[in-house]
């Protein structure tokens, strides 16, 4: 298709370099399913029309999610009709009037696919969506195989300077997920790498390691202690009841 075209597969050599480099250098465990390898040998490329028309969609779309968001937060009442837990629901009547905080990062990731009938999504994962090491490490690798090609952004690196900015020199970072998942522990071992490069000190933890003090949170680790400047929620919202009340992470 000429908005969207595979390029030259790399040569078995080459790939298993790429492959290699992608484990160690892009934290991209996942490089193989049973006897399937889940990396193609060749890049995906898009013209740059083509880019400029999903950007220019994808930022209409967030645009209509964060407005749905924001009646939603002022619309208590229809909370209960999404099925929304009591600790959730509690959470958007605050948010109704506090807003977010100082700082705030967001990341949405609209999932295209090229159809018949022309781009469609199959997804938005408006709260902790992944997929970093792939779009900014991956990526990046496959590029410099390729004389003539050139990668849309670093959206890895985009992200770790919106959660520095603002903070001080080597801010203290807690990069909270599932830490059993390693299909979640990678991605956070590589915004971990990111931040680190921009002087920051990142901390891979779970929600258990944090604990709230008068609205500020504290690293409690048995490797560490202490305040903490910046939290990247990478743990999905709807677990958060489960932590229970005495987590701190509902009120």
């Amino acid at each position: 298709h000429g908005r969207c075209r595979t390029g030259t597969p790399l040569d078995s050599d080459t790939y298993a370099r790429v492959r290699r480099r992608a484990v160690f250098d892009c934290c991209k465990w996942d490089v193989q399913y049973e006897d399937v390898a889940t990396l193609a040998p060749f890049p995906l490329l898009l013209a740059r029309e083509t880019w400029r028309q999903l950007t220019d969609t994808t930022a209409a779309l967030a645009r209509e999610t964060l407005a749905a968001e924001a009646e939603l937060a002022q619309r208590p009442e229809l909370h209960a009709r999404l099925g929304l837990p009591r600790g959730i629901r509690r959470a958007l009547r605050r948010c109704g009037t506090d807003g977010p905080a100082a700082g705030f990062a967001r990341v949405i990731r609209f999932d295209f696919h090229l159809t018949t009938e022309g781009w469609r999504i199959s997804e938005a994962n408006t709260d902790v969506p992944g997929g970093f090491n792939e779009a900014s490490g991956l990526c990046a690798l496959m590029a410099e195989q390729y004389s003539d090609v050139e990668t849309a952004g670093d959206p890895a690196g985009a992200y770790a300077d919106a959660l520095i900015a603002g903070t001080r020199a080597g801010a203290r970072i807690a990069l909270v997920h599932a830490t059993a998942y390693s299909d979640d522990h990678q991605v956070m071992r590589y915004l971990a790498h990111q931040l680190e490069r921009r002087g920051a000190v990142p901390f891979l933890v779970s929600p258990a390691h944090i604990a709230w003090h008068s609205g500020h949170a504290f690293l409690t680790a048995a490797w560490d202690k202490g305040a903490l400047d910046a939290l990247v929620r990478f743990f999905p919202a709807e677990w958060l009841p489960n932590l229970g009340w005495r987590s701190g992470w509902q009120t």
